[in-house]
C-alpha cells in the first residue's frame, strides 16, 4: 500500500498555489493601478453611518450527483462617510464622496460600531482617483504586498510542479523490476 508521496503533495502544493497566485496576481493589478492613478489628500468627515446591501451565501446538502445547492439572501451592513476634500492645485473645487468599508455585517450595531472609526468634523488623510475624485478610500495602496506574495505563490507553483515530476519518477523507478539471471558455476 503507498501513500500519496512527493506526487500527491507535490500536486497539491501547484493547485492550492495557482488558486492563491491567480487572487495575488489580480490584487497586486487592482492595487498597482490605484498607486498610479491614485493621490493623497486631506479631506473632512462630514457624516459617518452605515450602507444597506443585499449579500447573499451559498448552502448546499448532499455530495457529488445528489448535491444540491441554494443561495441565501440577507441584508447585511458596512460602515460609510461622507467626506469633502478639495482638489490639490485648484483650492475653487471640493469634492463630496462616500467612503464605503469592504467588510459586510449581518448587524446594523456592528457596522455602526464600526463607522465611528472616522470622527464627524475630523480631518483625516484619504486616497482619492486623479481621473475619477469620487473614488476615494482611507488606505494607501500597496502593491508591493501583493507583488510579494504573488511571486511566493508562483514560486510555489513551480516547486510543486517539480515535487510531482520528482515524485513521479521515484515511484516510478521504486516500481520497476530487475531480472537477474543466475549464472552457472562450473567446477572442474
Amino acid at each position: 500500500k503507498q501513500g500519496c508521496g512527493f506526487k500527491g503533495v507535490g500536486l497539491s502544493v501547484a493547485i492550492v498555489a495557482v488558486i492563491l497566485g491567480a487572487v495575488f496576481t489580480t490584487l497586486w493589478i487592482k492595487e498597482k493601478n490605484d498607486f498610479e492613478n491614485m493621490t493623497q489628500v486631506v479631506g473632512t468627515v462630514v457624516a459617518a453611518g452605515i450602507q444597506a446591501f443585499v449579500c447573499d451565501t451559498k448552502q448546499c446538502t448532499g455530495a457529488g450527483a445528489d448535491r444540491h445547492c441554494t443561495d441565501h439572501f440577507y441584508a447585511c451592513y458596512s460602515a460609510s462617510w461622507n467626506v469633502t476634500f478639495t482638489l490639490p492645485g485648484d483650492n475653487m473645487t471640493t469634492i463630496s464622496t462616500n467612503i464605503t468599508e469592504e467588510d459586510r455585517f449581518q448587524d446594523q450595531e456592528t457596522a455602526q460600531l464600526h463607522s465611528s472609526e472616522y470622527s464627524v468634523g475630523t480631518k483625516y488623510e484619504i486616497w482619492f482617483n486623479k481621473a475619477n475624485p469620487l473614488i476615494a478610500r482611507w488606505i494607501s495602496p500597496v502593491p508591493l504586498l501583493f507583488l510579494v506574495l504573488m511571486i511566493v505563490a508562483w514560486t510555489c507553483v513551480v516547486g510543486g510542479i517539480i515535487s510531482a515530476i520528482y515524485g513521479h519518477r521515484e515511484e516510478k523507478r521504486k516500481t520497476e523490476t530487475f531480472v537477474y539471471e543466475e549464472i552457472p558455476h562450473f567446477t572442474q
